[in-house]
């Protein structure tokens, strides 16, 4: 919840030492973080200042929107067509093609959804932000909208990535 992710940053901010933080919560980051590391292919890339200007500087609106900038494109996959083999090879790589087909749809299903409720979650945090706690029966609501729509988002996450794993996976399988 929001009181136990300031209480959380509170105490991370008091300790006197070096940290490594993984999050997709930018306003978690915001002030907490001085430098951002970039995983990529080549290995690690950091990046002096806070995540909003990790952001502004990749031209991205948000962590999951840099992400998929970042993704490769791929090539379209088309139907393998039977060469010299047997017809178990071609029912096999056949299979394997529109499994790759699921999950890039998958993929991209999950990314729609992670922009959409980031946005929500942006937007929430406006609310929350000016919410007048007098009216118990509205914060409890707008919180608890809040609370669900975080635990969606870090779930979609979660199948983003291990969707992500399994087309990596299968792609690998491809090219052995």
């Amino acid at each position: 919840d929001i009181r136990s992710k300031e209480v959380l940053k509170e105490a991370l901010l008091a300790y006197d030492g070096t940290m490594i933080i993984v999050s997709h919560d930018r306003d978690f980051l915001d002030g907490l973080v001085k430098s951002i590391y970039e995983v990529t292919p080549t290995g690690l890339k950091q990046h002096l200042g806070t995540i909003y200007e990790f952001l502004r500087d990749k031209d991205a609106e948000s962590i999951a929107h840099f992400e998929m900038s970042q993704s490769k494109p791929t090539k379209s996959i088309e139907e393998p067509k039977p060469q010299a083999g047997s017809k178990q090879e071609y029912e096999e790589r056949k299979e394997r093609t529109k499994e790759i087909r699921r999950l890039k749809n998958k993929v991209s299903n999950c990314e729609k959804q992670i922009a959409e409720m980031e946005s929500r979650v942006q937007e929430l945090d406006k609310v929350i932000a000016g919410l007048d706690y007098s009216n118990e029966a509205q914060s409890a609501k707008i919180l608890s909208e809040y609370g669900k729509l975080k635990e969606q988002l870090e779930n979609v996450m979660y199948t983003w990535e291990e969707s992500e794993n399994q087309l990596a996976a299968l792609k690998l399988d491809d090219e052995s």
